[in-house]
């Protein structure tokens, strides 16, 4: 499992970035492309030949354009509306709202990747059957990437 240099923990200062960090565990990974799979290969007219191609196409997508747009989303989220939940909720940035909101920035941020890779480089239409299908799949993902980091917390 991927841990983080201790000069990297040093300077976090929002959920999204130590979720990143988390989100490339084993488990979490192997979940996603057995999950995903299973969506091309059912709910995708293609074979599972096409369908192993397909999903390791769209997560090492996902997984580039994620590392960046993850942390780059829960800087936004700190700004805004962030900033206001702190004050409503008199707490700071390591809360529930937050962690719920990094986890479902996660989810869509990888799905909309994922169902754009799989709309424009592989010609498949996408229905909101199929995007929610996939939705669903990085859901499963990153509750357990999410578990192993309660689980397994980073050390200090």
């Amino acid at each position: 499992m991927y841990t983080p240099s201790l000069y990297v923990l040093a300077d976090v200062v929002w959920p999204a970035l130590l979720f990143a960090s988390y989100e490339r565990g084993v488990a979490a990974i192997v979940t996603g492309l057995i999950a995903e799979f299973l969506v091309l290969r059912y709910l995708f007219p293609m074979g599972w030949k096409k369908a192993i191609v397909v999903d390791l196409c769209m997560n090492l997508a996902s997984s580039l354009v994620g590392a960046v747009a993850i942390p780059l989303a829960g800087l936004l989220w700190e700004f805004f509306p962030g900033a206001l939940i702190y004050k409503m909720l008199h707490t700071g940035t390591f809360n529930p709202v937050t962690w719920a909101a990094t986890c479902g920035m996660a989810i869509f941020i990888s799905t909309g990747i994922e169902t754009c890779v799989v709309r424009y480089a592989f010609r498949f239409e996408i229905t909101k059957r199929r995007f929610w299908a996939i939705a669903l799949a990085n859901l499963l993902s990153t509750a357990i990437a999410f578990v192993s980091m309660i689980k397994h917390p980073p050390q200090f």
